[in-house]
C-alpha cells in the first residue's frame, strides 16, 4: 500500500493578475482590477485533470440535455441516486508537512490508525468540492421536501413554477461547483464528546474580495428599477419559448415569468 506521502494533496487557489469585470463593455465603464499571489499546496503527486471550455446549461424549464443531478419539475429517484453517489465524502491521508502547508497544527489533526498500513504520520483529510456538494444536496432535499405534501392537510404551498425555479437554481450552483472543482483540503480533529473525527471547516483559501466586487457593482450598475422596468420593444428579434412553458401556461399564453418568479 502507498505511503501517505505518496498520496495527493492539493489546495488549488485562484490566481488573478490585472483581471477585470466586463473589460469589453461598450460603455467603457471602469474595470475592477485585483492582484493576488499564487498559493499552491501540493503533495508528491498531482491530480491529473483536464481543463476545457463548457457553456453553462442555463435552461429554466426542462433541459434538452439534463445532467443526472437535475430534477425535471418533480422529485426523481434517479436524480436522488446520482446525488447520493457523490455525497458520500471520502477521506484521504496527508502528511504532517501537508497539514502545516494548510496552516493547520498537526498536533490537533486526527490521524489514521497505524493498522491501516499508511504509516504513523497519516493525517485525515478530504477534498472540499465534495463537502460543497454535500451542503448543496442538503438544501436541495429541504427545497423538495414539501412537494409531496398531501392536499388533505392544506393547499400545497408552492406552484409548479416554483419547483422549476428550484430545479434551475440548484442545477446552476451544481454546475458552478463542478466547473470550479475546488481542490481545497479539509482536515479533521478529535473533538470533545465525539468518537468520530470531526471535520475542520475553517479552510484557508485564496479569495476574490467580495466587498470590492459589491463596491464595483454599486459604482457601475444601473439603478435597480431601470433593469426591472425593461420591456420588449416593438419588432425585437425573439428566441422561441420552450415547450415546457406552453405545457404549464397553455398555447398562446403571454404569462410573464418576470412577474411569477
Amino acid at each position: 500500500m502507498d505511503r501517505p506521502e505518496h498520496h495527493p494533496l492539493y489546495l488549488l487557489a485562484f490566481y488573478s493578475r490585472s483581471s477585470s469585470l466586463r473589460e469589453d463593455s461598450l460603455l467603457s465603464r471602469p474595470t475592477l482590477a485585483a492582484e493576488a499571489n499564487i498559493i499552491l499546496f501540493t503533495g508528491s503527486r498531482e491530480i491529473e485533470h483536464s481543463n476545457f471550455v463548457k457553456q453553462t446549461d442555463g435552461s429554466l424549464f426542462d433541459s434538452p440535455n439534463p445532467s443526472p443531478y437535475r430534477n425535471a419539475r418533480k422529485p426523481d429517484p434517479a436524480v436522488d441516486a446520482a446525488w447520493e453517489a457523490i455525497d458520500n465524502i471520502r477521506t484521504l491521508p496527508i502528511t504532517a508537512d501537508d497539514v502545516r502547508k494548510l496552516g493547520k497544527d498537526p498536533e490537533l489533526v486526527a490521524k489514521f490508525p497505524e493498522e491501516y498500513g499508511l504509516g504513523s504520520e497519516a493525517y485525515v483529510a478530504e477534498l472540499d468540492i465534495f463537502h460543497q456538494i454535500h451542503c448543496l444536496n442538503l438544501l436541495r432535499n429541504l427545497a423538495w421536501a414539501e412537494y409531496d405534501r398531501s392536499e388533505d392537510h392544506g393547499k400545497k404551498p408552492y406552484s409548479e413554477l416554483h419547483y422549476v425555479h428550484v430545479s434551475h437554481c440548484t442545477d446552476m450552483l451544481m454546475q458552478s461547483i463542478m466547473c470550479q472543482g475546488s481542490l481545497d483540503v479539509l482536515t479533521f480533529n478529535w473533538m470533545e464528546t465525539q468518537d468520530w473525527p470531526f471535520p475542520d471547516f475553517f479552510v484557508n483559501r485564496q479569495c476574490r474580495d467580495f466587498d470590492d466586487i459589491v463596491k464595483w457593482q454599486d459604482e457601475n450598475a444601473l439603478p435597480l428599477m431601470m433593469g426591472r422596468n425593461l420591456t420588449r420593444p416593438e419588432g425585437a428579434k425573439q428566441i422561441p419559448a420552450p415547450e415546457a412553458f406552453y405545457e404549464m401556461f397553455g398555447k398562446g399564453s403571454n404569462v410573464s415569468i418576470h412577474d411569477k418568479m
